[in-house]
């Protein structure tokens, strides 16, 4: 395809203006890609477990899946924001919004009443003292799963890969 010079300025003009509109797409992309792998993969890793058992997770990996969790589902609470920003920067945030979130990924000690109020919710306050489960101070070993996800899409290029992608298609309407 032949320009004539004159039509360059032009041309290099909507190439400029394209690849300034391209952070949002971009962040977006990845941003979505994160999420999916996070949700649909890094959270399934260590299966499931029903309530009242010790998870089946592997220390030091993703936390199991206790379905019909007491506080909701790490993997359901899982939100992306939107792809945002202007002047060849975009941002975008993926994160987990139940209460034990930062808990399962960093660990933690956790003080409190003398009891498992977990544990009292689904078998009762005698059960747990049965089990000599009561404790002022549980101690909750550290499951990453958003690390996990990150090193997992960076190490296969899937964010690469779908920022690339988002780029091309935005500045060169592939």
């Amino acid at each position: 395809m032949a320009i004539a010079p004159s039509a360059l300025p032009g041309l290099l003009e909507k190439l400029k203006a394209r690849v300034d509109a391209s952070p949002v797409p971009v962040v977006d992309a990845i941003a979505g890609t994160y999420e999916r792998h996070l949700v649909d993969v890094t959270l399934l890793e260590s299966g499931s477990h029903p309530p009242v058992t010790r998870t089946p997770a592997p220390p030091g990996r993703p936390p199991a899946v206790m379905p019909g969790g007491l506080n909701g589902s790490l993997r359901g609470s899982v939100t992306r924001t939107p792809g945002a920003g202007g002047g060849g920067v975009a941002d975008a945030v993926v994160a987990p919004h139940t209460i034990y979130a930062a808990t399962q990924e960093w660990g933690g000690v956790h003080t409190g009443k003398p009891w498992m109020w977990l544990w009292v919710r689904y078998i009762g306050r005698d059960a747990v003292r049965r089990r000599g489960w009561i404790r002022h101070q549980v101690t909750i070993p550290e499951r990453p799963y958003m690390r996990t996800a990150v090193a997992e899409t960076i190490a296969d290029g899937a964010l690469e890969r779908a920022g690339e992608a988002t780029f091309v298609a935005v500045v060169w309407g592939g």
